[in-house]
Order: C-alpha cells, then structure tokens, then sequence
C-alpha cells in the first residue's frame, strides 16, 4: 500500500488494512484477496466522511498485491 497526503492518516489505515487482512487469516485461514482490503479501506474512508465529530482521512491510496490465485491486482 502506499498512500500520499497525511502520514498520519496513511499509517492509520495501512494498521487497519493489516488488522483486517490477519483477522481474516485467523477466522478462514486463508489469504485476504486485495480486493477485499482495498473495498475495506474505502469503506473506511467513506464512512468517515459521515460522521459529524470525525474528519476525513486526508490520504489518497494505491493498494498492489498478489491474489492467492497468483495473479497481480491494483487498486486506486
């Protein structure tokens, strides 16, 4: 993942893409796909974007990575 903008805000959501990817690890035992982290993290920043007494994430993101089918995925 890398990101550009905050680096507070990108190293909060590079902690939460980890936290998401090794909870799904530890619930089917299996790899995250990077489609599910990349749509994990938008969630993320559009919900913030809602709520009245946070602020949005001030970073913009590129999610790369290898599915386990073995094929090369990128997200914007």
């Amino acid at each position: 993942m890398a990101f550009a903008g905050l680096t507070a805000d990108g190293r909060r959501l590079l902690d939460k893409a980890r936290l998401h990817s090794e909870n799904f690890w530890f619930q089917y035992s299996d790899r995250c796909r990077t489609r599910d982290v990349a749509l994990y993290i938008a969630d993320l920043q559009h919900r913030n974007t809602f709520v009245r007494a946070q602020r949005p994430y001030g970073v913009s993101c590129v999610i790369a990575g290898i599915d386990p089918d073995g094929v090369p995925r990128t997200y914007v």
